[in-house]
């Protein structure tokens, strides 16, 4: 097979990078700016700045072969001061990028979004798990950085029919309807939870939910 093909085949193409097209900036007049401050001193309420972040699609692109490499990205959460991290181990119904006995594994190709028509292909995310335990890795690294980091998980979507799908949800069709897992189903609950437990039990601090 032509190694050309290979490589436009599993790596994320640099014409898909995101981009900014301008940034408004929202003016505040120094009066409103000591007002706002004055009510929050006031209440006595700690500002709280969570942050998000997506491992997946970090390394759809980037080649992550080694633990280090995890503190680059929450670094610059810590240096934007964010006092919660929220860390993505997947979505209930599909191949989870952390490393769990309870859901099925993210170790080979994986899709992205299609763009222009084009759906992007990789073995990046895959690569990241076989090399590094990326939830363990980022709750030491976050802890280290002086956050809190949350499990998060996606409440469902099963990818139906594509590598992300997960092998709870091919065993068990009757289970979701179209790519959504059914959570009226008590099975489906006990799983999901049990993914949220496995998290605990590798560290987390709290969890949270991408409804």
């Amino acid at each position: 097979m032509d190694l050309h093909y290979l490589l436009k085949k599993y790596e994320y193409e640099d014409e898909y990078r995101a981009h900014l097209d301008s940034v408004r900036m929202v003016p505040l007049t120094s009066n409103l700016v000591d007002q706002l401050n004055n009510e929050w001193k006031a209440s006595g309420e700690k500002r709280i700045v969570a942050g998000y972040n997506e491992p997946y699609s970090w390394a759809f692109y980037e080649n992550i072969q080694s633990t280090l490499q995890h503190w680059e990205p929450l670094l610059a959460f810590a240096e934007a001061n964010v006092d919660i991290v929220d860390i993505q181990m997947g979505r209930g119904g599909c191949r989870m990028v952390n490393e769990t006995r309870i859901g099925s594994q993210l170790i080979a190709d994986t899709i992205g979004d299609p763009v222009r028509g084009k759906v992007p292909y990789t073995n990046n995310v895959g690569r990241m798990q076989q090399y590094t335990n990326m939830l363990a890795t980022q709750l030491d690294y976050s802890k280290k950085l002086g956050m809190k980091p949350h499990a998060n998980l996606g409440a469902t979507n099963c990818y139906v029919s594509t590598p992300l799908e997960s092998d709870f949800s091919k065993q068990h069709p009757e289970w979701r309807t179209g790519s959504q897992l059914r959570y009226d189903i008590p099975e489906v609950r006990q799983f999901v939870l049990a993914l949220f437990e496995e998290a605990l039990q590798i560290g987390a601090e709290g969890l949270s939910i991408d409804w």
